[in-house]
């Protein structure tokens, strides 16, 4: 490697520590241009210190705040929707639809850091000379799908929120709410740009063909623009895109229950990869699992699956329960608990990923788009591959719509929010949640669906009011 190349590389690691302490302790709003080296032309002058800056982004993505700890997207919306039981003391969590204060907006702040980091890196990719084309093309295709990948939350957890779609903060500050309906425009454009300019195959920021999952090639596109028409309800776009991925046979396969969430998984389309901290407890795992020897009583963190879920589990879960389940005693009382991730230590190589996107999503993508549309039977045959694999029959419901979304519960549980998000679009949020607050002692009201736009942002930027109903 020539000794210029070497000397970008580590002025871009340098000005990107800089950038994200800065970003750590500062509004989003306030974030100021990134450090001269970063947005300067010789970070994207060549392969290798473009690929770093663009690297650099999933490495935050992997840190506490969206993917991991106690304010990870998995584990605050599990417990603000009907799936986890809050028996932790730990004040950042919301539980069963609680008045949702500012530190609860969750990922709103650290969704839209990243978003300066794409916007930056975006402005760059295009206009660099001198990238290898094939390169360029890929990081360019990594940079827009990630943008969709954060406005998408944004939109479904906030509804309108700032596009922002440069990294310049003189403008960003000023920027109000945007329609989500256009913001859904936008992620469906970065998710085509993505599509178009991705490879079939894995690679790494190099460009050289890769086993890992860990940065997203052409299908990881498409199987998130397949869940944007889903909840578009565009149906037959939804039904095509999800066709795609589950017809790319040579790279996804439902596999196992207990192999699901290994890294590198035939089932996964896109993972990220966990921080490694020596001695201490591996971030995926730290938050979503409890260890056996942890009670309601003695545990600061501790969350425990919802009765709610137990009995759907129980009920339509099949192998699904004993596999990623896991189950204590203390004194006479059973507790349940979410045992997706069952590797512990990162002294250890990691054999888990955080899985975003997986196959068997996208088949229950397509069983609802083929429902919409009128193919009862090809909805059936989705939900039966899903069902096959957790050792269940056929539906036997005439209510396919109904069964769809009960597998969903039970499948994708405690991941990403996506309960809450099914919650939502169905039309069964205020039914089940007003039943869930009853249960708990809490008030449901419907301006919850949408969580408050953090009040220190509004403060710096009056033009992001009004703020959402209720709050």
């Amino acid at each position: 490697m020539k000794v210029k190349s070497i000397l970008n590389i580590i002025r871009v690691c340098l000005a990107l520590l800089l950038f994200l302490a800065v970003q750590g302790c500062r509004k989003f709003v306030e974030v100021p241009p990134p450090p001269t080296q970063l947005s300067s032309g010789s970070v994207f002058a060549d392969d290798a210190s473009a690929a770093a800056a663009v690297t650099s982004i999933y490495t935050n993505m992997s840190a506490k705040g969206i993917t991991d700890g106690p304010t990870c997207l998995s584990l605050l919306m599990g417990g603000y929707a009907d799936e986890y039981v809050n028996y932790s003391s730990y004040g950042a969590w919301a539980p069963y639809c609680k008045d949702a204060p500012e530190g609860n907006s969750p990922g709103f702040l650290e969704m839209y850091q990243r978003i300066y980091q794409v916007n930056t890196a975006l402005s760059g990719l295009n206009a660099s000379n001198t990238l290898t084309p094939v390169i360029k093309s890929q990081l360019i295709g990594e940079v827009s799908f990630m943008r969709a990948f954060f406005y998408f939350y944004l939109v479904n957890l906030y509804g309108d929120v700032p596009l922002m779609l440069t990294g310049d903060p003189s403008i960003n500050s000023k920027i109000g709410r945007t329609n989500k309906n256009k913001v859904y425009d936008q992620i469906i454009k970065d998710l085509t740009v993505a599509k178009n300019s991705l490879q079939d195959e894995y690679r790494t920021g190099g460009g050289v063909a890769s086993v890992e999952r860990i940065r997203p090639n052409k299908s990881t596109a498409i199987a998130l623009l397949a869940r944007v028409y889903l909840y578009k309800s565009d149906w037959n776009n939804a039904e095509v895109a999800s066709t795609s991925v589950i017809s790319n046979t040579s790279l996804y396969s439902l596999v196992t229950l207990n192999a699901v969430f290994k890294k590198n998984s035939n089932e996964s389309i896109f993972q990220i990869q966990a921080v490694n901290v020596p001695n201490t407890s591996n971030l995926i795992t730290q938050y979503l699992i409890i260890r056996p020897n942890y009670t309601p009583t003695n545990n600061a963190a501790l969350m425990l699956i919802s009765p709610q879920l137990q009995n759907a589990l129980q009920t339509n879960g099949g192998q699904r329960f004993t596999s990623w389940v896991g189950q204590y005693t203390a004194n006479a009382t059973t507790y349940y608990y979410a045992n997706k991730y069952q590797s512990v230590l990162t002294v250890q190589p990691n054999t888990e990923y955080m899985t975003v996107l997986r196959l068997s999503e996208q088949y229950l993508i397509r069983a609802e788009a083929r429902f919409q549309q009128g193919n009862v039977d090809g909805a059936k045959s989705d939900l039966m591959a899903i069902r096959q694999r957790a050792g269940l029959g056929p539906v036997t419901t005439t209510d396919i719509l109904d069964a769809i979304h009960k597998e969903r519960q039970v499948e994708l549980f405690g991941e990403w929010g996506d309960r809450w998000f099914d919650l939502k679009r169905s039309g069964q949020v205020n039914s089940v949640m007003s039943a869930v607050a009853v249960s708990k002692g809490v008030t449901w009201a419907d301006y919850k669906t949408l969580f408050p736009i953090p009040q220190t942002e509004i403060d710096l930027n009056p033009a992001l009011l009004p703020n959402n109903s209720g709050y």
